[in-house]
């Protein structure tokens, strides 16, 4: 077996970041879990692994992740963000509406966030909110699209 060095722990992140962008998500879980150990309170890497780990659908494993990154940076506003997203797969929209709010709290322009609280708030049937939220989302190029889509799905009362 090999031994994970303490000294690297920023290497065996970017590696794992590096095999995220190339798709190799089961490379980079290997390397992001290295740099875990080697530094058990590396906040980015539990992020990226939360991030593998919502890929593949496994959520649970990806909320425990992220509550890791934000036990480790609580002001780490796209954990938050990545969170919620998490828990409104699950329909989890409570929580997922909390983590949504305090990612915006600590980054105020993040439509990331702003989106996953639209869907929070209309799992929830806050349709008002909701589409506060989604047209907040709107005023970012990334996230302009998908965000107004949900706003034609709730005028269609769907």
């Amino acid at each position: 077996a090999v031994k994970v060095n303490s000294n690297y722990d920023k290497a065996y992140y970017s590696m794992g970041k590096t095999y995220i962008n190339l798709g190799n998500f089961n490379e980079a879980e290997a390397a992001l879990k290295n740099a875990t150990t080697a530094n058990p309170e590396y906040s980015k890497a539990y992020e990226s692994l939360g991030y593998i780990y919502s890929s593949r659908e496994e959520y649970n494993t990806a909320v425990d992740n992220y509550l890791l990154a934000i036990k480790y940076d609580s002001k780490g506003h796209d954990a938050y963000s990545r969170l919620a997203s998490a828990y409104n797969a699950q329909e989890l929209f409570s929580k997922a509406r909390d983590a949504a709010k305090k990612s915006i709290d600590l980054k105020k322009k993040n439509a990331g966030a702003a989106y996953e609280l639209g869907v929070a708030e209309k799992g929830l049937g806050n349709i008002a909110a909701a589409k506060s939220a989604f047209e907040s989302a709107t005023k970012d190029k990334k996230w302009r699209k998908i965000a107004k889509y949900e706003l034609t799905m709730i005028e269609k009362g769907l």
